[in-house]
């Protein structure tokens, strides 16, 4: 899926890992900040994220990864 207005970048205002589970907030240039939520599935990790601006979400989705050895 593409990035919210092309971002391709991002900066990460917070970031932690817990209990197999990761959570990040990205500021985006553009003023809006998106904060994604997972899990670790073992050769994955899947989970969702909300974007962010002036207070009002402005798209919602999900996301995965997977490892490629």
């Amino acid at each position: 899926m593409m990035c919210r207005k092309l971002n391709d970048t991002g900066e990460i205002a917070y970031g932690a890992v817990e209990h197999r589970g990761l959570s990040l907030r990205v500021s985006l240039p553009v003023g809006s900040s998106c904060i994604f939520q997972g899990k670790d599935l073992g050769d994955k990790m899947a989970g969702g994220y909300t974007c962010l601006q002036g207070g009002a979400i402005m798209e919602r989705g999900q996301w995965q990864v997977e490892r490629i050895y």
